[in-house]
């Protein structure tokens, strides 16, 4: 019997687990309360000596941004998914490797077209219907202004799109960006990337 394909989506089951963890504690450390409760303690002494190896990398804080938990997440999903496609596959291949590093980049990327293309969605839908809450809808103007003028500007360099159009322009490129990319581009790579020879 070959153990291997057992041991690897063990192993792969547990680093997942650990980063349901990871997230868990990134996420209360951005709410206000208890931080000496004995279950984020334990938490904490589970995952923060990981986090903290990843915090001696100065190049990942920048400013009051840090990315340090986004690269601690993509480490640890590497090796998550490089241990189930070896249980899969029984062997480590150079395309194993570069399917698995593709997908990390385009998954780190795909979230943002998905997301930019969601908010633009709602904000064009607000603007539609006239919908309240005019605190919010500055803050996310402030984020959608600058890639949807620079869109509408592309589009017409000559002449002045309205805003709701440029919205409406952001969400179709970026949703159809990312579908194009999660269902096209990135299943052909990583298909040519398995049939490379061992």
């Amino acid at each position: 019997m070959n153990w291997l394909p057992l041991i690897m989506s063990g192993v792969s089951s547990v680093l997942q687990v650990y980063m349901l963890l990871l997230i868990i504690r990134i996420v209360l450390t951005w709410v206000s309360m208890d931080h000496g409760h004995p279950v984020i303690g334990l938490l904490g002494s589970v995952t923060d000596p990981y986090l903290n190896w990843f915090r001696r990398f100065r190049f990942l804080i920048l400013g009051n941004i840090d990315f340090t938990p986004l690269a601690a997440l993509l480490v640890l999903n590497f090796f998550s998914s490089l241990a189930r496609m070896i249980g899969v596959y029984g062997q480590v291949t150079l395309g194993i490797v570069l399917t698995i590093l593709v997908r990390l980049v385009w998954d780190t990327f795909s979230v943002f077209f998905l997301l930019l293309g969601v908010l633009a969605l709602v904000r064009f839908l607000a603007v539609q219907f006239r919908w309240g809450g005019a605190a919010i809808w500055a803050y996310l103007d402030a984020v959608l202004q600058p890639p949807a003028m620079a869109l509408g500007r592309m589009v017409r360099p000559k002449s002045f799109l309205p805003y709701t159009t440029t919205l409406l322009l952001l969400t179709i490129v970026n949703l159809a960006g990312w579908a194009l990319g999660e269902f096209l581009l990135i299943p052909l790579v990583s298909r040519a990337f398995l049939s490379l020879p061992v």
